[in-house]
């Protein structure tokens, strides 16, 4: 079958024959916007945002809006320097008594050829707390050999000869215990307790031979709130590991009690020494 696709003359677009009504496609008339300055959209439109006065939009158009403004960096809080804790003054602490009990007594030793005469421990007491006790030692003496012979002769003690004139310190911690400070702070750390005494008192001759002689060793005792920086450790061989030293002191005051022993011997006899406490 053969079809016909030849226009009739009377076609139009839209499907309106020739002569007959015309179709028409209805447009949707745009609404007016309204006159306050924004179209129907409501304002979500890109020209109604581009309308948007800066001070309104923060600035600028969408998208391009001015960053906020960065707040200049605080300035550094300068740093607060710790609190200067004044060590105390080098003074005696006011009212601080000391006392002392033996914890070996005064010992009178026999000849034995090393030197040893006698020895004496003590444990003190001290009425008051956080401070230092400071011993004042001084020694006199005159020894020599009963054979004669030139004295003290080749043998040498860690105690001979003898430091004329020193001073030794202690810590005292808050519960009055004296104690072996291992520093010179104020307040300072210490070693246990020892468990022979506080201090050794100890009479040596320096000689192997049978000496005779007397000795006398004189202690005035300080109880003051700091030590001069005179004193170190290591400084006097007869303060053993007590900070000492040899310079004179002035800051101290008065002894607040004194102590004394006199050791008299001739190893020409049998006899032992004698020692006498005061």
């Amino acid at each position: 079958m053969t079809i016909d696709r030849t226009r009739p003359a009377s076609f139009r677009p839209g499907g309106a024959e020739k002569g007959g009504p015309v179709a028409r496609t209805s447009v949707p008339t745009p609404v007016q916007a309204p006159t306050t300055g924004r179209c129907a959209c409501g304002g979500s439109c890109p020209r109604c945002q581009d309308a948007v006065p800066p001070s309104l939009s923060g600035g600028g158009r969408r998208g391009n809006a001015a960053p906020a403004p960065v707040p200049a960096p605080a300035a550094p809080t300068p740093a607060v320097p710790a609190p200067v804790v004044p060590e105390p003054a080098v003074a005696p602490v006011p009212g601080a008594t000391v006392r002392w009990q033996d914890t070996w007594k005064p010992t009178p030793l026999p000849f034995r050829g090393d030197g040893q005469v006698a020895q004496w421990y003590v444990d003190f007491s001290v009425t008051a707390n956080s401070a230092w006790l400071v011993q004042r030692v001084q020694n006199s003496w005159t020894i020599e050999h009963t054979d004669t012979s030139t004295y003290p002769g080749a043998f040498a003690h860690k105690w001979y000869p003898p430091t004329a004139d020193y001073y030794e310190a202690w810590w005292v911690d808050r519960a009055q215990n004296v104690r072996t400070p291992t520093t010179l702070t104020t307040p300072a750390q210490y070693d246990p307790p020892s468990a022979w005494g506080d201090d050794l008192w100890n009479v040596n001759t320096g000689s192997k031979k049978e000496t005779k002689g007397t000795y006398v060793r004189r202690g005035d005792l300080f109880v003051v709130a700091a030590l001069p920086k005179t004193f170190v450790f290591n400084a006097v061989a007869d303060a053993g590991v007590l900070p000492a030293t040899t310079a004179s002191q002035t800051e101290f005051g008065a002894p607040v009690a004194t102590r004394t022993a006199t050791v008299t011997w001739d190893y020409s006899t049998t006899a032992l020494p004698t020692i006498v406490i005061t």
